[in-house]
């Protein structure tokens, strides 16, 4: 947000011996002037539905609005051309901190900020303790420069963001318990299904021309389930975290535990597959059902994204160095733009290019490798493979000691 000199013309602060009140809180406001511009500037602050309070280089209040006061539950217009820490002497620390969420660290931020002019913004959100029922809001800092580029001040916007916060927790606790309710009839078709198929060998049917159909819907279901159960995980880790049952063990038979789980379907996408990992890995403490999962959704990202005949790579080695063992699964597809490598691991977040083994996923798959891989300790990145395809990389530490 940048203004012109002339926007804002403070007037100057009344002496140390005489304190404007209420009363006379108009006098202590920016004068307007003759300027049309310098009108319609402020009469567009005034009216803008988010609080703004605007600190000057010096630590003075430069400007407040009607939404401000209103979020503050108090006018503070009659502090306007004073320094803010005069309110705050006025009105003492605890009210303070109640209705801002400013503590004094905080507060030497903000006036650092203000000072020397800090190029970036700055956002965080706090709880206002006002009456019977809080409210959560929303404040974004911004530098204001005057157009020759020097310092005016720093821009405070506050949005009470107490409804969205409210109805995104409602959609919370809907899609979370939707998800519950879909993972147990699904473990049902599944386990119908593993049934029906032992019931046909054990009753000595041809299986042939079933056996097909039977795995499609199997596999469907089991995919159908791994999505439900990352988003569940996904949904606990940003409450509580991720829980780990870390046992300590050797890699190699993770990796071919996730490979011979993936293999039918490079199979039918007619896509090899290659373990390169040799056999003498440093052990590792790892919850290994969870980086079984993280292998199965690199290696399902792998094949929807490479061509026909194409190859997946899993890769693992001990970095040199380091007490760390970095696994990687490289494609042949058309790799990852370096601008999309960072988001990609981010929920929902998709590609713009389609997968060349057909359609996207639901962008939860990624999400979970990159917080089962953190959780662990490690990191986790894409680099480009070989073949100019993608290789997402991740790394654990290994166990040095007995």
């Amino acid at each position: 947000m940048t203004f012109d000199t002339d926007t804002l013309v403070i007037t100057p602060a009344p002496s140390t011996g005489s304190h404007p009140s209420a009363n006379n809180a108009s006098s202590s406001q920016p004068s307007v002037g003759s300027d049309p511009q310098t009108r319609v500037a402020l009469a567009m602050l005034d009216a803008c539905q988010d609080g703004l309070l605007m600190v000057g280089t010096s630590g003075q209040l430069l400007h407040t609005n009607t939404a401000a006061d209103r979020l503050l539950g108090e006018s503070m217009r009659a502090y306007v051309g004073r320094s803010i820490l005069a309110w705050i002497h006025d009105r003492g620390w605890t009210h303070v901190t109640e209705i801002t969420g400013l503590t004094p660290p905080l507060l030497r931020d903000l006036l650092s900020r203000a000072v020397c002019d800090q190029g970036q913004s700055s956002r965080r959100v706090f709880e206002q303790q006002t009456g019977d029922s809080p409210r959560i809001v929303e404040e974004r800092g911004t530098p204001v420069q005057a157009s020759d580029g020097s310092a005016l001040g720093w821009m405070l916007t506050w949005r009470d963001i107490t409804e969205e916060r409210q109805q995104a927790r409602a959609r919370e606790e809907v899609s979370h318990m939707m998800i519950h309710d879909l993972r147990s009839p699904l473990t049902a078709i599944i386990g119908s299904l593993t049934m029906l198929h032992d019931l046909m060998i054990e009753e000595a049917v041809d299986i042939a021309p079933y056996d097909g159909v039977l795995r499609i819907a199997h596999n469907s279901s089991a995919g159908m389930l791994n999505l439900i159960e990352s988003l569940l995980d996904i949904a606990r880790i940003d409450q509580d975290g991720m829980a780990l049952s870390r046992t300590t063990q050797a890699l190699p038979p993770v990796i071919d535990d996730a490979c011979t789980s993936i293999l039918s379907l490079a199979y039918r996408a007619h896509i090899q597959m290659a373990i390169e990992v040799p056999e003498d890995l440093p052990p590792v403490s790892i919850d290994a059902d969870k980086i079984r999962r993280v292998l199965v959704n690199l290696l399902d990202n792998g094949l929807r994204h490479t061509p026909v005949d194409g190859l997946v790579t899993v890769r693992a080695s001990a970095s040199p160095g380091s007490s760390e063992i970095v696994v990687c699964v490289a494609d042949t597809g058309p790799g990852v733009p370096v601008a999309q490598r960072e988001r990609i691991f981010d929920k929902f977040v998709q590609l713009q290019s389609r997968a060349a083994g057909g359609g996207k996923g639901f962008g939860l798959g990624l999400t979970f490798c990159k917080l089962a891989v953190e959780t662990h300790g490690g990191r986790i990145w894409i680099d480009e493979a070989p073949g100019g395809g993608a290789a997402f990389c991740f790394s654990l530490p290994a166990v040095t000691e007995p």
